[in-house]
């Protein structure tokens, strides 16, 4: 990425995730190739804050995560309801009842407490109401002040240890990719999904190489290879694809096709086409529709496009006559 939007968001995405030594590289970049842009003067004109896990009561300025569920009439009401819920105290994300509540709270301890909503709360249903809580702290963190941009490199590292992961995978992301990138192994012993998720997750952030190392770590199964294969094309790495599937053969359709697909987007056409004809079907619509692409890459005659394009819309025609939903599918497979 060349420009400053670009390093000042993914320096933004790395001290959320605590991937600080990243975030210090993008800032390097803003601050040498960007100096006067306005973005590079935000970034660098105060203070970075980073967190430490602490034992201790929680206290106004530290970060908090913890569970709750609130009662009205006796009764929960879901949309009070959160897990792995992030905030720091202080800074005005949470309602000043609930704030006090979770003051003075010590990690893995509970507490219940009455919660005022505003009479302008933006849920009708809560507001001008009182929501009895029940809070669950998990984790306390003390701030830690970083002047310096050179010292990110020696920010706080914290090591996250919550056992819940596919809780995490729906409540909070950030977390979850946290605790994963700490217990990458453990993963893998526990949840294979997980795993994948992990390396995905590396893919998206640009740390190729953590991701094709946690690969030495998996099982010689062409069927996990070929999902592995997969994370890797839809994060725009065809070549490394390839080299997965290098020692898959004959095993499904799903993976020769994401072998066609990565061929195709290296713009090898040829053999993209030999191995889509191993597996063509003309009533599938991704490898009707591929056809047709490569007819138009390759020049063939107007007539052979013309052919292939008629088989494309014949089977998209009939998959949305059917009510299949091609436009999920499509999003997901390529």
């Amino acid at each position: 990425a060349s420009q400053p939007l670009s390093h000042y968001l993914l320096a933004r995405i790395y001290l959320t995730l605590e991937e600080h030594e990243a975030a210090l590289e993008c800032l390097k970049v803003l601050k040498m190739d960007f100096p006067h842009h306005a973005l590079t003067k935000e970034m660098i004109s105060s203070p970075f804050t980073a967190f430490k896990k602490k034992r201790g009561e929680a206290r106004l300025g530290d970060k908090v995560i913890y569970d709750c569920q609130g009662f009205l009439g006796g009764k929960m009401v879901p949309s009070t309801c959160g897990r792995y819920q992030v905030a720091i105290l202080g800074s005005g994300e949470l309602l000043p009842d609930f704030e006090e509540g979770i003051k003075g709270l010590r990690p893995g301890h509970w507490s219940e407490f009455p919660v005022s909503f505003p009479k302008d709360y933006n849920e009708p249903s809560l507001a001008g109401r009182e929501v009895r809580f029940q809070v669950m702290l998990r984790q306390a963190m003390v701030p830690v002040i970083i002047e310096r941009i050179e010292d990110l490199a020696e920010a706080p590292k914290n090591i996250y240890w919550f056992s819940e992961a596919e809780v995490l995978r729906e409540s909070n992301e950030n977390l979850y990719y946290m605790v994963l990138k700490n217990t990458a192994l453990r993963a893998l012993s526990e949840d294979l999904a997980d795993y994948l998720n992990l390396i995905n997750f590396y893919l998206k952030l640009g740390f190729i190489e953590r991701g094709l190392a946690l690969i030495n770590n998996l099982p010689e199964n062409p069927i996990i290879l070929g999902h592995v294969a997969h994370i890797f094309y839809i994060n725009g790495l065809p070549q490394k694809a390839l080299d997965i599937l290098k020692s898959v053969q004959g095993v499904g359709d799903n993976i020769e096709l994401i072998r066609a697909k990565s061929l195709f987007d290296l713009k090898k056409w040829d053999e993209a086409e030999k191995a889509l004809n191993k597996i063509y079907d003309r009533n599938n619509v991704r490898l009707t529709e591929l056809m047709a692409k490569l007819a138009i890459e390759k020049n063939l005659s107007v007539e052979e496009y013309l052919e292939r394009f008629d088989a494309f819309l014949d089977v998209q025609i009939e998959s949305m006559v059917k009510g299949e939903d091609y436009g999920k599918e499509r999003t997901n497979d390529t």
